[in-house]
């Protein structure tokens, strides 16, 4: 069972040109030591690796949800990587703690393939301006683009926003009210032309402030509509 987010402060550290752990916060470096690592090596959590290289690779800060495997448990937490010359800064938030998963993964992939993991579901990430800084390759291949042409780009350059029934735009009202959204109907530009469900959580920066979405598409498919007989 899930524990409540974790009242910790922001847990940091520092990777070298390399990807190695070389300045870590306590709770980083366990992490470190319980995937069989140590604090000056490359760093052995794969889906915190993927978000620092692929920030590295763009030259832009990138915010996204992570899975770090510990000894006995999971732990579900918020990765900002930030580029600092040939270096990657990352903070580790919104700490959760759950069951860990068995088997365990590093037990059933090879290293170098659980790198791009983190990308398999139809995730997106928006900063307060709402443009992308980190989006799953399965949600861009549906937009008909790629994570590196869509980092950086307002999120409407890609989707087309729909109103719902009371003639709003969800995703804006949210932005406005820094609130949890669902329902937001968006249609492509480019590439699939069916119908993406959007929803998202709010996410607040270090100060409190507010720093954008962290969102999914919704598994919420479109019924067709039924006409009455008159």
């Amino acid at each position: 069972m899930a524990t409540a987010p974790s009242d910790r402060g922001p847990v940091n550290g520092r990777l070298d040109a390399m990807d190695r752990l070389i300045s870590a916060d306590p709770d980083l470096v366990a992490l470190q030591t319980e995937a069989g690592s140590h604090i000056g090596s490359q760093l052995a959590l794969p889906q915190i690796l993927s978000i620092a290289r692929l920030s590295r690779k763009l030259g832009v800060p990138i915010y996204r949800n992570a899975i770090a495997a510990g000894a006995d448990h999971d732990v579900e937490l918020w990765v900002r990587a930030s580029p600092d010359g040939d270096e990657i800064a990352l903070t580790l938030e919104r700490w959760i703690y759950r069951p860990a998963a068995s088997p365990r993964l590093n037990t059933l992939v090879p290293h170098e393939q659980q790198i791009d993991l983190g990308s398999a579901p139809e995730e997106w990430a928006a900063n307060e301006d709402l443009s992308i800084v980190s989006i799953s390759s399965g949600l861009a291949e549906k937009l008909g683009t790629t994570p590196e042409e869509a980092i950086g780009k307002p999120l409407t350059r890609f989707l087309k926003l729909e109103e719902n029934e009371d003639g709003e735009l969800p995703l804006l009202v949210a932005a406005t009210s820094r609130n949890e959204f669902d329902g937001q109907r968006a249609r492509p530009r480019r590439g699939s032309e069916e119908v993406l469900i959007l929803r998202g959580t709010p996410v607040l920066s270090q100060d409190g402030r507010f720093a954008g979405f962290q969102g999914k598409r919704s598994v919420n498919p479109e019924r067709p509509r039924q006409c009455r007989a008159t």
